[in-house]
């Protein structure tokens, strides 16, 4: 009679660990949305941060000064996403983006 209680009391405290121990699933959607910000880069002399962040639900550009959270959108694309950009010099940024799918 002991080594059934005990068994029971066995089995019931592991279901219940195996329950506490289930991670949170992650919706499928989670994967392929667009970050909040990405691509981060120093302008040459390190006055200015850049990156991109979703408007309208493409990936933009987005300049702030090193030294302040202030950022201000240099790009407005609404079609395609900002597929890479640099910075030519401290004052210039060039980008690459498809135009309707003519890679």
């Amino acid at each position: 009679m002991k080594v059934c209680i005990f068994s029971v009391v066995t089995v019931l405290l592991s279901l219940n660990l195996t329950a506490m121990n289930i991670p949170r699933r992650i919706p499928l959607e989670d994967f392929f949305r667009n970050p909040e910000k990405a691509n981060f880069q120093l302008s040459p002399q390190g006055d200015y941060i850049s990156y991109t962040a979703p408007y309208k639900g493409r990936m933009n550009i987005f300049v702030r000064p090193a030294e302040a959270d202030t950022p201000v959108q240099i790009t407005f694309e609404t079609d395609r996403d900002i597929r890479a950009y640099f910075w030519a010099n401290n004052r210039r940024i060039l980008f690459l983006k498809d135009n309707d799918g003519d890679e």
